[in-house]
């Protein structure tokens, strides 16, 4: 702490507590100037994309995280086990060299006090996840009626003689899509 003068940011145990975050890197998001929190592609669980202060050049925009003076990951943490999130940026990630090029997140984790009391907190949600919307899609039947159209107006053979034998098939968006149950326990 020193040897920092400049551009930092701390996020102390009760804004983290507030914002009741689901993920470690949800904290940054929002709350923390110059750094940008986004998701990385649109899969359900795929990491968070961190950058702070834009794009570095060499290679990985990533920034260094340092748990409990460990280098981690965010991903790694519950949100309820931090104490506080410093943000290293620009000049001030210099400290640590090269590798603070892209900034350094520095997270100090909970732990037990001198002279204070044992303190034990069990924490439990339930949730259900569900798409929003599904996309309109042809049943078999549909399918093929459309599809020997398409060989009739070239000329070709039809590729389904008797369309009634195709029924309704299988809507793979139904059983892909399926509400699925989410379950949080910690102590």
């Amino acid at each position: 702490k020193r040897d920092v003068t400049g551009a930092v940011s701390v996020l102390g145990s009760k804004t983290i507590e507030e914002l009741k975050p689901a993920r470690a890197e949800q904290v940054l998001q929002g709350t923390t100037s110059g750094v940008v929190v986004s998701s990385g592609s649109g899969a359900p669980g795929s990491s968070l994309d961190i950058r702070i202060r834009g794009i570095s050049t060499n290679g990985d925009a990533s920034p260094v995280v340092i748990i409990d003076g460990y280098q981690g990951s965010l991903e790694t943490l519950n949100p309820d086990d931090i104490e506080s999130i410093t943000v290293l940026k620009d000049a001030q990630a210099a400290i640590y060299g090269t590798v603070g090029a892209n900034g350094i997140v520095l997270v100090t984790t909970k732990s037990g006090k001198k002279n204070t009391a044992p303190s034990i907190r069990f924490n439990s949600s339930v949730g259900i996840q569900e798409t929003t919307r599904k996309l309109p899609v042809l049943n078999a039947t549909e399918y093929g009626v459309l599809l020997n159209e398409a060989y009739a107006v070239n000329g070709e053979e039809l590729p389904f003689a008797n369309i009634s034998n195709l029924g309704k098939g299988t809507n793979w968006q139904e059983k892909v899509f399926e509400t699925a149950p989410m379950f949080k326990n910690d102590i």
